[in-house]
């Protein structure tokens, strides 16, 4: 049984390698532009931390995150049954 689910798994890496690369360069060139950008305008990451903004920041952070468990734990109840 889970040597039948490591070869579609391989199987689909395989048809699917060149999405896979794109985006995996996309990220990369987006990643490189944010940190190039901020190094470029003076952002000072630790100076951010200090202020409301970052406060703010993670709040919501941690409300999106314990919303999205909500929705994934909702989401294998109803599909797996209690």
């Amino acid at each position: 049984m889970k040597t039948k689910k490591v070869r579609k798994i391989k199987n689909f890496i395989k048809s699917k390698w060149t999405w896979f690369l794109t985006s995996g360069i996309f990220l990369l060139i987006g990643i490189a532009a944010i940190i190039i950008g901020a190094f470029l305008t003076g952002f000072n990451f630790i100076e951010w931390l200090q202020t409301p903004y970052a406060l703010t920041f993670f709040i919501c952070l941690g409300i999106g995150a314990v919303v999205l468990m909500i929705i994934i734990v909702t989401y294998k109840r109803n599909h797996l049954g209690e």
